[in-house]
């Protein structure tokens, strides 16, 4: 039988995640322009430590989820979500 939802642990990997790059996100472009002014730049090269730190966690963060992916069935769909049809090269839309 098939999960209703999903465990607490993938959906809290999966926000834990989506927030780690954004985050990543927004420190790049803080870094972009602020290793460029001479005030700022030992600010962004210790920024920049984060920033790789960051991206190492959401790479282990992200197997850990494909773990439990692996584990845990995934949760089927509403029954009021249907099938979309079938797209192939060969059929036209």
């Amino acid at each position: 039988m098939a999960e209703r939802q999903y465990v607490a642990a993938a959906i809290l990997l999966h926000w834990t995640i989506a927030l780690a790059i954004i985050a990543n996100l927004l420190l790049g472009w803080w870094m972009r322009d602020a290793i460029l002014d001479a005030q700022s730049q030992a600010s962004a090269v210790n920024v920049y430590q984060v920033h790789k730190s960051l991206g190492l966690a959401v790479l282990a963060l992200s197997l850990l989820r494909f773990g439990l992916r692996l584990i845990y069935r995934v949760p089927a769909l509403p029954a009021v979500v249907r099938a979309g049809p079938a797209i192939s090269p060969d059929r036209p839309p």
